[in-house]
């Protein structure tokens, strides 16, 4: 017992200083930006769909040539890493980095199917991006803002990023698992799917013919600024929902959230089981 006190009491500091200095390293230490930002063409092939991993910011504007330019303090430019995987750009960051100026990648693309962020990466539009499908993902605490014009949009959200966009005229189907809200403004839609599994809240502005509403937790449902014709609520959480129905609504409200409706109407089913009400 002797010996192992005398052991410990040799190592004691070692260990000390070993995890001090673990700590130190990841508060302190890492690269500094010089910032002096440069600019840096990336060859790369063609692709349809963007996938960002980490802090990197990604710019998206519409051309008829792909392109990829990456902007950074010249020190760190090194750290970005663009390549094509499949359909997809992958967007990476290397490297402990302590702080910089400009962390940033403009694409340019033709065509743009997909976006998945997984990291605290932002990314937005210059200009308006037109299209006829898109899918949104997002995993991360990223937020995605994009000016669109596009027939069809599915939006994911898992993490704590937000989705804001504008000019969908068509279909869209947003889920919201996560705890980051979805904003859609200027659509005018045929079938309108709204699912909200998480804390997240949605809001829209525009109009839609037929709504569908699933909401089973504590994230809010506002769409008092689209007008709607007809409009099904499924609640089951403790979420408020706000419509504006001129056509027929149904509604089916099995938890503790309330349902308020704005217009006029022509039929109105509604049936509260839980502690929930409906207001007009």
């Amino acid at each position: 017992m002797k010996n192992l006190k005398t052991v410990l009491k040799a190592i004691f500091p070692a260990l000390i200083i070993f995890f001090f200095g673990q700590q130190v390293s990841g508060q302190i230490f890492g690269t500094v930006g010089s910032k002096n930002v440069i600019t840096q063409e990336r060859q790369l092939p063609d692709f349809n769909s963007i996938r960002i991993k980490g802090t990197t910011d990604v710019v998206i504007r519409q051309g008829d040539k792909t392109a990829v330019v990456v902007k950074a303090d010249d020190n760190l430019i090194k750290n970005i890493i663009t390549k094509v995987q499949g359909d997809f750009l992958v967007v990476t960051a290397e490297g402990s980095i302590r702080s910089y100026k400009k962390f940033e990648v403009l694409v340019t693309i033709n065509r743009l199917e997909a976006i998945e962020v997984y990291g605290s990466g932002d990314v937005e539009s210059e200009g308006i991006i037109s299209g006829h499908e898109l899918s949104i993902l997002v995993n991360g605490s990223g937020d995605v803002e994009l000016n669109l014009d596009f027939k069809k949009l599915t939006a994911n959200i898992n993490g704590s990023g937000d989705i804001e966009v504008s000019g969908i005229n068509g279909d869209l189907n947003a889920n919201i698992n996560g705890s980051g809200d979805f904003e859609a403004s200027s659509v005018r839609l045929n079938d309108c799917k709204i699912s909200v599994k998480g804390a997240g809240n949605v809001k829209m502005q525009g109009s839609a013919a037929i709504v569908m509403l699933n909401l089973a937790a504590s994230g809010r449902i506002e769409l008092q600024r689209l007008i709607s014709e007809d409009v099904n609520v499924q609640s089951s959480g403790s979420g408020n929902v706000y419509v504006n129905v001129n056509g027929s609504l149904n509604a089916r409200l099995s938890g503790s959230g309330n349902l308020k409706y704005l217009g006029n109407p022509v039929s109105v089913d509604v049936l509260s089981t839980g502690s929930g009400s409906v207001y007009k």
